[in-house]
């Protein structure tokens, strides 16, 4: 960006372009990682994401980089993104016993809290005293490494086999039947997710707690430094409040599941959303606070959204039948993060004409109908889990 000189309208491009991947090919991905599920897929994709990252190294040191190759560059690390995801979180069952996966999750997490709070500062003070051309290699060679560390990740002995993926008759017929197998594939996803009350539920509760939050995210920054006059500094600061959250609740939430049980840190992360976006409210009220009023809200929302993605991630891993979760991970991701960016779009227009209040009424309400979904699925989290194990 600070070699092309992209300026706004520019980086809403790229970012639209890094998030189609989830919204057009996210039930594919998920049926391919559920057929090819191995750390082997998971090291591939490490290495497709360095060839195509280090295309950019090569077009600066050429002097040839061009934004049309940005784009292009983003539209595949999207994508690439979204099947690095799925084969992890698909992986992670696999790898570790079921009493394990909640505290597998929590690491991966931590791990990812960290470097949300270490790569922005380090990567800064790198593009300031090196330029933006060597750290994209550094980036590069991580990423290189990172999926060299894959090849070493070891599966535990399955009960059932891998989704098959026969060979058809040659010619249309082949064709015919692989698409077939296809749909069938997706079908079965939406079937395990539609027909397990307590995914349903989840995924349904995720759906309104994003839509919520996206309805203010369009308007939450120019409502801090226009009206609140915080300035730039605060939204900084306000970030790694809710950074800080995140990383505490990846530490404890291991400990929190086997005290408090899945039950009680699902209804807690959801209870603690809506209070963290009261938080929010009150600082729309209480202007003469509302610094000490949205850190504490951006640290609430990071601790307990991510206690309770956690708590579910480990839900989910025992609810899919073998072989399935790469698929229902894929279908639930497409809905809940699908449905974020009309909701942005909605809370742009609504902050514009009726104000920001209303926007953080809407949020407010959509935490509620959140947790009146959540409730119901705490209910299934017990009950069935000895059918599960």
């Amino acid at each position: 960006m600070l070699l092309l000189g992209v300026g706004a309208d520019g980086m809403g491009v790229l970012m639209t372009l890094s998030g189609l991947g989830f919204l057009l090919l996210g039930v594919p991905i998920g049926i391919v990682v559920d057929r090819h599920l191995s750390p082997q897929l998971l090291a591939a994709t490490g290495l497709a994401k360095a060839a195509v990252l280090g295309s950019l190294v090569v077009a600066w040191a050429f002097d040839a980089l061009t934004f049309g190759h940005l784009a292009a560059v983003m539209a595949l690390l999207g994508v690439l993104t979204v099947l690095a995801e799925t084969t992890q979180t698909a992986l992670v069952p696999r790898v570790v016993p079921a009493t394990a996966v909640a505290r597998l999750t929590a690491r991966l997490e931590s791990a990812d809290a960290a470097l949300v709070l270490i790569v922005p500062a380090a990567a800064g003070v790198l593009v300031g005293s090196l330029g933006a051309g060597p750290v994209l290699g550094i980036a590069t060679a991580f990423l290189f490494a990172a999926a060299i560390v894959a090849l070493r990740v070891r599966l535990q002995p399955s009960a059932a086999a891998d989704i098959p993926d026969d060979d058809g008759d040659p010619g249309v017929a082949d064709v015919l039947s692989r698409w077939a197998r296809f749909g069938k594939d997706a079908a079965e996803g939406w079937t395990v997710l539609r027909r397990t009350p307590v995914l349903w539920l989840l995924t349904m509760g995720s759906v309104a707690a994003n839509v919520g939050m996206a309805l203010f995210a369009p308007v939450e920054a120019v409502w801090i430094l226009t009206d609140l006059r915080l300035g730039p500094e605060f939204l900084g600061v306000q970030i790694t409040a809710g950074a800080v959250g995140a990383l505490a609740a990846s530490s404890l939430a291991g400990r929190a599941i086997d005290r408090l049980g899945e039950r009680r840190c699902i209804l807690l992360g959801s209870v603690g959303c809506a209070v963290a976006v009261g938080l929010h409210l009150l600082a729309y009220v209480d202007r003469a606070h509302a610094g000490p009023w949205l850190l504490a809200g951006a640290a609430l929302w990071g601790f307990m959204v991510l206690l309770g993605n956690i708590t579910q991630a480990a839900v989910t891993a025992r609810a899919c039948p073998e072989g399935t979760l790469g698929r229902v991970t894929a279908m639930r991701r497409t809905l809940t993060r699908g449905s974020v960016p009309l909701a942005t779009l909605a809370g742009g227009a609504l902050g514009a004409t009726l104000g920001v209040g209303w926007a953080l009424a809407g949020w407010q309400v959509l935490a509620v109908v959140s947790l009146a979904a959540v409730v119901p699925a705490a209910r299934w989290v017990d009950a069935g889990r000895d059918d599960v194990d």
